[in-house]
Formats: structure tokens, C-alpha cells, sequence
């Protein structure tokens, strides 16, 4: 094989493998990827309760519903009779109804993907 016909295949090689950089970058979520900033402007307290709607299209939407609305290390501190084997449940005055009418279903499924992705990291380094 030549010269010139190995720096040909390098050549081709390097395209391919920048185009497939470039379609995986347009094909994947990125936690930037959603900004849409009138999200937040319309947020609404319930007369009820505390939950918040929140704009299912920005990731800190994700935090904000793990925290309304299931039991944390940190707020399960809150009610003495939960343990640590809580933790990830529904809270006690919530339904699936709560997290689909504040957008948190949304959320989630609009960032599922990173999150496994994260997840599967997670337990691959532990």
C-alpha cells in the first residue's frame, strides 16, 4: 500500500468520525439543549398545597420534582414516622396525579435518557 493511499484512508477516516460526532450531537439530549426561558413565568403555587409547576424543558426542573414530590435524604427529616427506607417513594399527600398536573412526568421524561446515561456511570465507578 502506498503513501498516498494510507493518508487516503486516514483522510476518509477522520471525515467519518466527524460526521458521526456531529449526528450524535444532534440526535442526543444535552442539559442545554432545552432552554426555552418563558418557562418560568407563569409558575403557579396551588391554593392547596405547596407543589409547583415547573418547566419541564430546563434540567433543574428534575431536582425540583425528585424534591416536591418523593421522600429525600434530605426531607425525609420532615416526617418522623418515614425511614431511609422511604427514600424514593411518593410522598404521603401526593398522587401520580400531583406529578403529572405539575409537569414533573414531563421533566423526567424529558431527561431520562441523561439521567440513565448518569445512573449507569454511577454504578459502573462504585
Amino acid at each position: 500500500m502506498s503513501l498516498k493511499n494510507l493518508f487516503c484512508i486516514i483522510i476518509i477516516f477522520l471525515i467519518c468520525m466527524i460526521l458521526l460526532k456531529l449526528y450524535s450531537k444532534n440526535t442526543h439530549e444535552t442539559f442545554n439543549s432545552h432552554e426555552n426561558e418563558s418557562c418560568y413565568t407563569n409558575c403557579r403555587e396551588r391554593e392547596s398545597s405547596s407543589l409547583t409547576d415547573v418547566c419541564p424543558n430546563k434540567p433543574e426542573c428534575v431536582g425540583i420534582c425528585i424534591n416536591q414530590h418523593t421522600y429525600t435524604d434530605e426531607n425525609i427529616s420532615e416526617d418522623i414516622l418515614k425511614t431511609l427506607d422511604d427514600v424514593g417513594t411518593l410522598k404521603n399527600n401526593q398522587n401520580n396525579a400531583d406529578v403529572i398536573t405539575t409537569n414533573c412526568g414531563l421533566c423526567i421524561a424529558n431527561f431520562y435518557e441523561g439521567l440513565k446515561k448518569m445512573n449507569d456511570l454511577g454504578e459502573r465507578c462504585s
